[in-house]
């Protein structure tokens, strides 16, 4: 428990209790050593001992592993004291101890005598989240604002050719009124790639008349980001601008704000018909089909208006190695 020692070489496993060990937290190969220098920069009142030093060089190499905040500096000073206090009673400093669920709400326990409610909880919230770097099985998903704990989004399997063409098809089985609000979600989902809140707020000042019978779609997402998507399948272009022309500036969808894409689905259930109009694979499978054409990624982003495109790819295709050299030579960029 002597002196402490300088250099980063991994320490042995300390005992923690009876018949166990835990070895020390060593940060991950791509740590942004930029970003722990500037975390470490700050002036942190621990003194100028060894146990100061390492507590705070061990607070931003943990914290560096948590997103990019404005308090950034702010955390890590908290972070430091936790561990210096920790080291204080056990002569080193050891992050896997000290960001034990226990031992933090002990510390935060101790800060209450002399700390506002505001600040606990504050306080509580930054050792949670170095807390999940060190020892994630241990500590709860983050909560969002609203206290609902994120949702992890799954991949929603691409609907095939032959159900879109079977979901065209019950839409000419149907009734009139059921038939022209599927062929809207229909045609702006397989035509534009649309969500379903932008298919909901879908008007008819939405479509865009380019001439010569084409036409392209305003959809505006969740965030009031616009983009403009070509409509090039004449039939349904031509059913978007007949609507344009009936519904002007009001929703193509009538009813229930929460339910109009939703209420599709349950009256084609009603008429006897067991398909599903699934707009997250509807997109999906239009998305599969941009990215078919010869078309730019930054094209595809700007098109499809999305970051993450493993939720719709799912697995990597097993591509032959002829295959990509052929594509990769029809590029012409070497």
């Amino acid at each position: 428990m002597g002196r402490h020692r300088k250099d980063r070489s991994p320490r042995q496993p300390q005992a923690v209790g009876a018949g166990s060990t835990r070895v020390c937290w060593e940060p991950p190969i791509g740590v942004d050593h930029q970003r722990v220098a500037m975390l470490r920069g700050g002036r942190l009142q621990l003194g100028e001992g060894p146990l100061a030093v390492e507590a705070i060089e061990v607070a931003a190499s943990v914290w560096a592993c948590v997103p990019a905040r404005p308090s950034d500096r702010q955390s890590v000073a908290l972070l430091a004291h936790c561990l210096f206090d920790d080291a204080a009673v056990h002569g080193h400093v050891d992050v896997s101890r000290a960001l034990m669920p226990d031992n933090t709400a002990r510390w935060l326990g101790q800060r209450a005598e002399y700390e506002t409610i505001g600040s606990v909880r504050r306080d509580r919230s930054i050792l949670r989240a170095a807390g999940r770097v060190v020892h994630p099985r241990q500590y709860a998903p983050p909560r969002s604002r609203h206290g609902q704990i994120p949702v992890q989004m799954r991949s929603v399997a691409a609907a095939t050719d032959k159900e879109v063409r079977r979901l065209y098809a019950i839409a000419r089985l149907v009734s009139e009124g059921l038939a022209r609000r599927m062929y809207i979600v229909l045609d702006l989902v397989t035509g534009a790639g649309a969500r379903p809140g932008e298919i909901r707020d879908f008007r008819g000042t939405d479509v865009i008349d380019c001439g010569r019978g084409r036409i392209a779609v305003r959809l505006v997402n969740q965030f009031g980001a616009v983009r403009v998507v070509p409509i090039v399948c004449e039939t349904k272009a031509q059913r978007l601008l007949q609507l344009s022309l009936q519904h002007g500036s009001a929703p193509l969808l009538t009813g229930s704000m929460r339910n109009r894409v939703n209420r599709v689905q349950e009256d084609i259930a009603r008429a006897g018909f067991t398909e599903q109009v699934n707009v997250k694979a509807l997109r999906s499978w239009w998305i599969l089909k941009v990215a078919d054409a010869p078309i730019s990624l930054t094209m595809l982003h700007s098109l499809c208006d999305t970051k993450d495109f493993r939720r719709v790819l799912g697995a990597p295709l097993a591509y032959s190695t002829g295959d990509l050299r052929a594509a990769l030579g029809s590029a012409k960029w070497q």
